[in-house]
């Protein structure tokens, strides 16, 4: 029950990252996650949610940015802000 509460209780303090940032969050049908293409089902995603959102892959926070001026901002300018988290093999070679 102790085990429960714990995992319970972090659970919901990692799906709070996007709301403290500040970000949307986006809105996910697991049903259609797993019945659709994946390039359907992520084109949907943006349809539905805008150019800024964010979602989470069981935990893990994904930021989804569909606007061009947005990516470049972020791959360009704002770089530097981010962590290199996305390949954990490689990062440790």
């Amino acid at each position: 029950m102790v085990a429960y509460y714990i995992s319970k209780r972090y659970s919901l303090l990692e799906l709070d990252y996007w709301q403290n940032q500040g970000v949307r969050t986006g809105k996910v049908s697991q049903w259609a996650r797993y019945t659709k293409q994946w390039y359907d089902w992520e084109q949907e995603l943006c349809r539905k949610n805008g150019k800024l959102f964010g979602i989470y892959e069981t935990t893990k926070p994904v930021l989804y940015l569909s606007d061009p001026e947005l990516i470049r901002e972020v791959l360009v300018k704002d770089f530097h802000d981010f962590r290199t988290g996305a390949d954990p093999l490689s990062d440790n070679m």
